[in-house]
């Protein structure tokens, strides 16, 4: 991993058919995407400087993925202290090499750190960190997530990361949608060259999800027709700090030097006859499996109170993406009165969340409300209180999230005496969140909907037997 920008892939020829014979050799070079002119866009110079007069306290600044290190110079003479970062080959080129001689003439106010092993080690933290188009051209989804990680560890407390990348245009999207150039989460490009390239165009949804689970929040945005623009702010949460590491990454896609281009045209070869598949998206690095592992590694107790808030919270949003959306953390509905730990918009046309809303039981759910519990024994009456405490007439239904449940009948029973009040409280545990994890990453969204149907009706159905639990 990252010991070359060039990357080695068997590629199903069929993506619809993962156990298709016939495989693509592919050859990917990152190192091949840098932009062609020598100075940054006035849009990134634009924004810098909007960042810069908002943020007074920036000094030190990391150019992640520096390419021609074009925005360097720019960042010198705006008084910052500018580290530049990039694979070796790509600052050997003349432009490169003109504007490393103009940032070289600022002293010690400038480092250039050689992609990987030097940006590994490097204990500097940093203010701000730019990406300029560097994660979408990385074909292999952990490695995105574990420079996040990386990357929230290089910041200093509250610290920036300035996500400025191109939007899908609509040739790349009929590319996508057509599925010929598929290469794991993205497509392979330039059909013309023996090498190849990358591209994985993030919706801002997307965006603030991995974002968030490396333990960063959408801080501000801005707007622009040609370009996703987005500045996040560090916070305490990076979920994926020990996941992945890169052993498990390079065990699951191995290099493989043997995988030549030797045409423009992509080589196929068979399974069959002894060629082992490599892709970029294997299962085991899903982020469905990552979260499942976080979730088996989060510890109990209070200490970790919030970590699971959130990771549970992520992980929802992630099964329910079609759903609901619009995640707020410690949400207040009723002036500081009620806090709740998480809250979705819901805005279902279909699935689960679609089919709620009942006349009969007059259930309103136009937000969805969670409140997650980190303990190491069940949750109890007081803990369902709370939940019901957080419900009104106009959004009644609750999800309560907590590690295990010891006693299934019991805790269905407490949340049937909430009946009476027309407040409907339905209980999860790690247990359901890896299943239901499990579910989506096999595409089975039918019987996610009857898991949680089945719940509903477990509860209501039986209403008329509902007792006071105390």
């Amino acid at each position: 991993m990252w010991e070359s920008p060039f990357y080695r892939f068997r590629y199903p020829k069929n993506p619809n058919n993962w156990d298709s014979d016939e495989l693509y050799e592919i050859v990917i070079d990152v190192s091949l995407t840098p932009p062609s002119q020598a100075k940054p866009a006035q849009s990134l110079i634009t924004v810098l400087k909007k960042v810069f007069e908002l943020y007074p306290n920036i000094q030190s600044v990391l150019d992640f993925g520096a390419g021609k290190l074009r925005v360097t110079p720019f960042l010198l003479k705006e008084g910052k202290e500018a580290c530049a970062i990039e694979f070796e080959k790509t600052t050997q080129n003349k432009t490169a090499q003109m504007n490393l001689a103009k940032c070289q003439n600022y002293g010690n106010r400038f480092k250039q750190l050689v992609f990987p092993n030097q940006f590994l080690t490097d204990t500097q933290k940093f203010d701000l960190i730019i990406l300029i188009n560097v994660i979408p051209f990385m074909p292999i989804f952990a490695e995105r997530i574990y420079l996040l990680s990386s990357l929230n560890e290089k910041l200093a407390d509250n610290g920036l990361i300035l996500w400025f990348a191109f939007k899908e245009t609509p040739e790349y999207k009929k590319a996508r949608r057509s599925k010929k150039f598929s290469c794991g989460d993205g497509d392979w490009k330039r059909s013309n060259a023996r090498v190849k390239t990358f591209y994985k165009y993030h919706h801002p949804n997307e965006l603030n999800k991995i974002f968030g689970i490396c333990g960063f929040e959408i801080e501000k945005f801005y707007p622009n027709s040609v370009q996703d623009i987005r500045l996040y702010k560090k916070n305490k949460y990076n979920l994926m700090k020990t996941l992945p590491t890169i052993p498990q990454i390079k065990g699951e896609i191995p290099d493989d030097s043997s995988i030549k281009p030797d045409t423009v045209k992509l080589k196929i070869v068979k399974e069959s006859d002894g060629f082992k598949k490599i892709v970029p998206n294997p299962l085991n690095l899903s982020i469905e499996q990552l979260f499942i592992k976080a979730l088996k590694s989060m510890p109990y107790g209070t200490e970790n109170a919030n970590r699971y808030h959130r990771l549970i919270s992520y992980i929802f949003g992630h099964i329910f993406q079609d759903q609901i959306r619009n995640m707020k953390f410690e949400e207040d509905l009723s002036g500081g009165i009620k806090r709740i730990d998480t809250t979705f918009d819901n805005v279902a046309q279909d699935g689960f969340f679609s089919v709620l809303p009942d006349k009969n039981n007059k259930i309103n759910c136009p937000i969805i409300i969670i409140e997650a519990k980190n303990y190491e024994k069940e949750i109890k009456n007081p803990e369902l209180d709370q939940l019901s405490g957080r419900l009104e007439p106009n959004c009644n239904l609750g999800i309560s999230i907590s590690r295990f449940i010891e006693h299934q009948d019991y805790q269905l029973k407490k949340c049937q005496k909430y009946l009476i009040k027309n407040e409907f409280i339905l209980c999860l545990t790690d247990e359901d969140l890896i299943k239901l994890l499990v579910y989506y990453q096999n595409g089975l969204i039918d019987e996610i909907t009857d898991i949680f149907l089945e719940r509903y009706k477990d509860l209501v159905l039986k209403r008329e037997k509902a007792s006071i639990i105390k």
